[in-house]
């Protein structure tokens, strides 16, 4: 019973851990293999935590300038280019780039996916808290789905193709299904303000 939108951010935060249960789990072993070292591995690992963390505490700031529904699309976008660069390039400071851009867009994602959520789950403690609990499970199953849907595309096609799926995959699906959400709203909105509900044979 609860809104589209709220099952739509439900999936933001499947794939915000999704996302993380492939790179993070797997890339020590990708950057070993092109030639990075561990300490290497670790700061680039360190930035993406760290930006993730510095960008909630000014979140509002972004919020001035952007609304937060409208940086969920443009946060899915980043964060995928992100994720095709890590598997892509090897040089180190791009690597830095990419995966400072990775921890941006996870912090900003989770923080509007969840004021979105907010928006719509509605006044009532216990449809807030059904929305939250929705929202919240999708975290829990981003960390089942990412490292099991890693190791098996690591083992049928590597890493780097691994990368570089998890990097298209997910904004293709997000944005289908958020097409189908909103032109749905906008049907029920026309319904709800004297409009047809249908067109006439």
């Amino acid at each position: 019973g609860l809104p589209a939108v709220v099952w739509l951010a439900f999936f933001v935060t499947l794939y915000i851990n999704r996302v993380s249960g492939v790179v993070l789990t797997f890339f020590p072993l990708y950057g070993l293999a092109i030639g990075l070292t561990l300490t290497q591995i670790g700061f680039l690992q360190g930035i993406h935590g760290a930006a993730a963390a510095v960008i909630r505490f000014i979140s509002g700031a972004v919020f001035h300038v952007v609304s937060y529904p409208r940086v969920v699309p443009v946060m899915l976008v980043l964060s995928g280019v992100s994720v095709a660069a890590i598997g892509g390039i090897e040089i180190f400071v791009v690597l830095a780039a990419a995966w400072t851009l990775l921890g941006v867009s996870r912090g900003l994602l989770r923080v509007s996916s969840a004021a979105v959520v907010m928006d719509e789950a509605g006044e009532t403690d216990a449809r807030r808290g059904a929305a939250s609990g929705v929202y919240l499970a999708g975290l829990d199953l981003g960390k089942i789905v990412g490292p099991l849907v890693g190791g098996v595309g690591a083992d049928v096609v590597g890493l780097r193709a691994t990368f570089l799926a998890a990097s298209v995959a997910f904004p293709l699906v997000y944005f289908t299904l958020a097409a189908v959400v909103h032109r749905r709203r906008r049907r029920l909105h026309s319904t709800d303000d004297g409009g047809p509900a249908h067109k006439p044979s």
